[in-house]
């Protein structure tokens, strides 16, 4: 009985507060926390007190028989060491977006070095565009007397396109996409430029022998 008196007042109840919670006279429990009486008949209701405690504090009954150290304040328990944080990878500087043709990937703005690098590459890559562009409308419009459009350009214009469109690539990431697209697909518009008028002759040559055939069949 002495010890569950104590484990109370260490949970800060004073006589009084016993006194008025189980009934027992003041100097009743005073004997009994002396040990000048047993109080063994008081057990039941100082049974029910110290229950009372341990549900204020850890919200479920911890009984006369609970460790001394459940009986902490919750401010004393062990704190758990905290998890280490997962570390977030940076943001790229540039949000990738989807790829315009399966052969064109964008591409970040140029440095300056990068841009005046381009120079030349750019110019003589834009040379061959305007060409090949004018072979296209030649050909569509039935122009015989090949009268340029985009191809007489003289060097000082191409240089002023040049210096404005690298101007540009090194604050836009479309612009420098569209430098890289002009470099990588030179080749590829050159093959284009050679096997595409001669498919179209060919197939011109061969339309009457198809159509002949195909009269000879139907009839």
């Amino acid at each position: 009985m002495r010890d569950i008196l104590e484990r109370l007042s260490a949970a800060g109840w004073t006589l009084n507060r016993i006194k008025t919670a189980s009934g027992i006279d003041a100097g009743t429990l005073s004997k009994i926390k002396r040990g000048e009486r047993s109080g063994a008949i008081y057990l039941s209701k100082l049974e029910s007190l110290v229950e009372q405690e341990s549900q204020a504090h850890f919200g479920k009954p911890r009984g006369l028989q609970a460790d001394e150290s459940e009986m902490l304040p919750e401010r004393e328990q062990p704190i758990p060491f905290p998890k280490p944080l997962v570390q977030e990878k940076p943001a790229p500087d540039h949000p990738a977006r989807p790829s315009l043709l399966p052969w064109i990937q964008w591409a970040k703005p140029l440095t300056a070095q990068e841009a005046s690098h381009l120079t030349d590459p750019v110019e003589a890559a834009l040379r061959d565009y305007f060409l090949y562009l004018d072979q296209a409308l030649w050909k569509i419009s039935g122009d015989t007397a090949h009268q340029p459009i985009w191809s007489d350009m003289t060097d000082k214009e191409l240089q002023v396109l040049c210096r404005v469109w690298l101007r540009l690539a090194q604050r836009s990431q479309v612009a420098a996409t569209a430098i890289h697209s002009l470099l990588s697909g030179r080749d590829y518009l050159a093959v284009t430029m050679i096997l595409l008028p001669r498919g179209a002759e060919t197939a011109h040559l061969l339309r009457p022998a198809l159509r002949g055939k195909q009269a000879r069949r139907t009839s």
